[in-house]
């Protein structure tokens, strides 16, 4: 070992450089290797996640096969006679009012079934989770808090189990309290609280709409195959008996882990395979690197090899001086890579299911992927020394003191390598180059309505006080009067959503005289019900028609208004005012189409039109609203101003899910954002470990042909014939290398196509754009070795000789 050291000591700065190169491209590879431990190898927060499959209601005609919730009626359904679930447990979101005796606060409170939490295996810190044992005692539902609302309206009372709370108009028994940031899979975020379900309720409230989680633990010696095809059976024999439930959606299951993570699971491992390229361009530049190093102890090995030294021997003795320089990298890399892990969830939104997964950290896997990788980086780097030696003539080295035998092998070898490193360079940064066109698109899109002037939050009224649309009406309405004259505030209106909703939940209908049903028909839109203010506050344009008035009541005849693009597709050349429509979950129930207003747009990275019926406020008043503040200014009121004008209409109605507009937008694009910014990251990196190994190459090529350079320039040749002779070289480099990246990257850009919006997967301009800028950063790398070339004074180079 002290010959290894003595080497690494020998060389500081050139090992110095390989070291930082691997050490950086290891640490991407890590930190990718780190994200894809935690969210697809690392068991979830549950008992045995990998077989808990969740029931949905899948649009074959989607284009992104989209998952919808299912129906009450589906759930209980599938949980009497499936027998492919061992466990079947139901849970919805709901909202309710906490009255705990001295405050009152609206909170998010899903409703389960009582097999849920032991499906999933989970247990209270305090006291007991819901069970069919303790679900309900004494006409009281079980009710368990979370460990925020536990701390925030009980004092963190250690004996909090057995006291009653009110829920809207439920009595309920507190049975346990759950750990710090626990939420139920699929149900959000926020969650405050879990009490049990009113089964007798759910057939007159939740029927037919698909509103439902249901979860099944697979009973054993059963697939998940064989799980997904009875579940896609049962729900067709159900909605051949209930027509009313059947719409063009086909009922099947995922796996948890899979409907948590969505498309994110492919992008981990696209950000993986992008890893592994910056680390081959790492590789390729230390190979290059050490390349130069044999070239120069070629003597040195023509003399171990005159000594008698076996081929094995040098091979062992290379690897064991390489696997020095490796490790070291791999121990750097494990120290950036637990530190910047962590940090890079600060850019995942907390709104959205993968924060609750455990954090990256440095483990068994990740020690084992920067081991391995050192061994083998260190055996590739040996085999180049190794087969130096294999080649050299001992005789003529020996006599030319290590200056010619075997240059014409290593010189082609690292051409080779600069040129596969360029490759690479480029692939990573046209799909670098992707990603920020289309991050630039997305922030130019108009989404029809201001979306940095609107402040929304939601209220919710349940009870006896409120028990009928008209009493909802007019309290919803008073709030949205009161806070209109709050200062600042522009406009205000109420939705039943809380934004635009999105393109999957759209709905089926038919048009008057299409002859179709709503369980057959292949005609989708979003039901979206409004107040008719939601027209100035979302800045609405009107095509045609009108907009909603008083004349609109409960009474009057059935009105909606459509959006153009709506009105485009369904009524070509012609105006659809007076035509009407039947809507899903309204069969008996015709809709008459008096306006059309401008299109908005949906979030996310892949914005779409949202095609929309919106039905007045008054007409089909939910039990829960949205309220938008609309400010020019961008400034709103404070939550606590807000807050005291619902109080002081009703002191047990609170606020809650506010938030401003444009930061939802924002965050839903939150896919590519991280796309974007790990592969600009990598590809930066590829970038200039590209650019060094050029110049590293071309630069020990100018050394070692000191003496030529000098005969040339000896012989007339000017200094710019020197260049263009070291600049051609180059360019036998930097060409090959151009082009087979741009190969690369064609094939390459069709794993991205999900994340690019309104740029096409081969875009010319950026393809080109990028070529020629990382033509002129080669270009730039090989002209200073040139210049130095074309400096060289012909008497000293040929009297070093």
């Amino acid at each position: 070992m002290p010959p290894v050291f003595k080497n690494l000591i020998r060389h500081p700065f050139l090992n110095g450089a390989i070291v930082t190169t691997l050490a950086l491209a290891l640490t991407a590879a890590l930190v990718v290797s780190g994200l894809i431990e935690s969210f697809l190898l690392s068991p979830l927060p549950y008992i045995e996640d990998q077989d808990v499959l969740i029931a949905a209601e899948v649009d074959p005609l989607s284009e992104n096969g989209s998952r919808n919730r299912v129906s009450w009626s589906m759930a209980i359904h599938l949980r009497e006679h499936t027998k492919a679930f061992s466990q079947f447990g139901i849970a919805s979101n709901a909202a309710y009012t906490v009255h705990t005796g001295e405050t009152t606060e609206v909170a998010y409170i899903p409703r389960v079934s009582p097999e849920l939490f032991p499906l999933l295996g989970t247990v209270a810190s305090i006291g007991q989770v819901i069970t069919e044992s303790n679900a309900e005692f004494a006409g009281q539902r079980a009710f368990v808090l979370s460990d925020s609302l536990w701390r925030r309206r009980f004092g963190a009372d250690p004996n909090i189990v057995g006291r009653d709370v009110r829920l809207d108009d439920l009595n309920a028994t507190i049975v346990g309290v759950m750990p710090p940031n626990f939420d139920l899979p699929m149900l959000g975020v926020a969650q405050q609280g879990w009490v049990v379900m009113h089964p007798e309720q759910m057939p007159n409230q939740d029927g037919q709409f698909t509103r439902h989680f249901a979860f099944g633990k697979l009973a054993e010696n059963t697939s998940e195959t064989q799980a997904m095809d009875e579940v896609a059976r049962l729900g067709a024999a159900l909605k051949r008996e209930r027509p009313e439930l059947g719409g063009t959606l086909v009922t099947t299951a995922f796996v948890l882990r899979d409907m948590l993570l969505g498309s994110f699971q492919k992008q981990l491992w696209i950000l993986l395979a992008m890893s592994a390229l910056v680390l081959m361009v790492a590789c390729l530049n230390s190979g290059a690197l050490l390349l130069a190093q044999a070239v120069n102890r070629r003597r040195e090995f023509a003399v171990r090899v005159a000594l008698g030294a076996p081929s094995g021997r040098l091979l062992r003795q290379f690897w064991l001086e390489n696997i020095s320089i490796t490790l070291l990298s791999a121990l750097v890399a494990i120290l950036l890579s637990s530190w910047l892990a962590p940090l890079l969830l600060t850019m995942l939104p907390a709104t959205i299911g993968v924060t609750r997964f455990e954090l990256p950290q440095v483990g068994p896997l990740l020690l084992l992927v920067a081991t391995v990788a050192a061994a083998l980086a260190a055996g590739l780097f040996a085999l180049m020394p190794w087969l130096i030696s294999r080649g050299l003539s001992i005789e003529s080295t020996l006599r030319s003191g290590g200056r010619t035998g075997g240059s014409g092998f290593a010189g082609k070898f690292s051409r080779g390598l600069v040129s596969a490193q360029i490759t690479v360079a480029l692939a990573l940064a046209i799909g670098a180059s992707l990603l920020l066109q289309s991050s630039r698109e997305l922030n130019q899109v108009d989404y029809g309505f201001p979306v940095d002037e609107l402040f929304q939050f939601r209220v919710s009224t349940r009870g006896d006080f409120y028990p009928d649309a008209a009493s909802r009406y007019q309290f919803f309405e008073q709030v949205r009067s009161e806070i209109s004259r709050q200062p600042g505030v522009d406009a205000t209106s109420l939705a039943r959503f809380s934004f635009p909703s999105p393109t999957t939940a759209s709905r089926p209908f038919v048009q008057e005289g299409d002859g179709l049903l709503l369980n057959e028909t292949p005609k989708k839109a979003v039901i979206e019900i409004s107040s008719p203010e939601i027209f100035e506050t979302h800045d609405s344009g009107l095509l045609y028609g009108r907009f909603f008035n008083e004349d609109d009541q409960v009474d009057s005849p059935n009105v909606l208004e459509i959006n153009a693009n709506l009105a485009a597709r369904f009524w070509p050349n012609e105006n659809p005012v007076g035509k009407r429509v039947q809507l899903d979950g309204m069969p008996d129930m015709w809709w008459t189409v008096v306006g059309v207003v401008s299109d908005r747009w949906s979030a996310g990275h892949r914005p779409a039109i949202i095609d929309s019926f919106i039905l007045p406020f008054k007409q089909a008043t939910p039990t829960s609203t949205a309220v938008f503040v609309r400010s020019s200014s961008g400034v709103f009121p404070s939550f606590e101003s807000l807050q005291r004008v619902v109080w002081d209409i009703d002191p047990d109605v609170s606020m809650f899910f506010e938030n401003r507009v444009t930061d939802f937008y924002a965050d839903s694009a939150w896919q590519q954002r991280f796309s974007m910014t790990l592969i600009g990251a990598f590809s930066l990196l590829a970038i200039t470990l590209c650019a060094a190994g050029l110049y590293a190459v071309l630069a020990f090529a100018v050394a070692s042909r000191a003496r030529e350079l000098g005969v040339r320039s000896a012989l007339g040749a000017s200094r710019a014939d020197l260049q263009t002779h070291i600049l051609r070289s180059a360019g036998g480099m930097i060409i090959p290398g151009l082009i087979l990246g741009l190969g690369l990257a064609a094939v390459g850009a069709r794993s991205l196509g999900g994340l690019l919006y309104n740029v096409p997967e081969l875009s010319l301009s950026v393809y080109l754009v990028t070529c020629l800028g990382m033509g002129v950063v080669c270009f730039l790398a090989a002209w200073l070795p040139a210049l130095r070339a074309s400096r060289v004074d012909p008497i000293i180079a040929l009297r070093s000789e």
